[in-house]
């Protein structure tokens, strides 16, 4: 280590500024603890180290140097990583349950109403004759009631979390 500056020996360089601003604090007598940063180990492993600094001073109490004390916490990091990860993928499961919820909610009040849209036709239809003007439109109203119906149908089917295979 002699006559290597541990700066560009050991540390990222968009490091440099955060790490230099905090021995100026601790040059000013001020404690820091748990600064984290990253540094480069010797087989060139990237490893997150937790800083705790303090002033060494002479018996006149003039400051002579920082007393730097480094932890590995590069697997706390990892598993912290981990552990966001987990949070995101919940928070996402719990949007997806909750659209679901939505979704067949909704799915149920269309039901309701495309009830009378589906078969109100129908007894329309048994009363009217083969020839009527009417029967043509009322078949139309009858296949797009069915249609919507089919639709509903699917939007259950994925609200019950079940694929659709089209």
């Amino acid at each position: 280590m002699k006559g290597k500056d541990w700066f560009t020996t050991f540390l990222p360089e968009q490091d440099y500024d955060h790490i230099r601003a905090v021995f100026r604090e601790a040059m000013s007598d001020i404690q820091t603890r748990g600064n984290i940063n990253l540094i480069i180990g010797k087989d060139g492993r990237e490893i997150f180290t937790e800083w705790y600094d303090t002033t060494l001073k002479d018996a006149g109490g003039n400051i002579i140097g920082i007393l730097s004390i480094g932890q590995d916490i590069t697997e706390r990091k990892q598993v912290e990583e981990v552990l966001r990860e987990s949070d995101e993928k919940l928070a996402r499961s719990k949007k997806m349950e909750s659209m679901g919820l939505l979704a067949g909610g909704v799915a149920h009040d269309l039901n309701n109403v495309l009830s009378g849209i589906v078969s109100y036709p129908d007894l329309l239809l048994m009363n009217l004759p083969e020839d009527s003007k009417l029967r043509k439109p009322i078949e139309t109203m009858q296949e797009s009631g069915n249609r919507a119906a089919a639709i509903v149908q699917d939007l259950l089917t994925v609200a019950r979390g079940v694929a659709i295979t089209k």
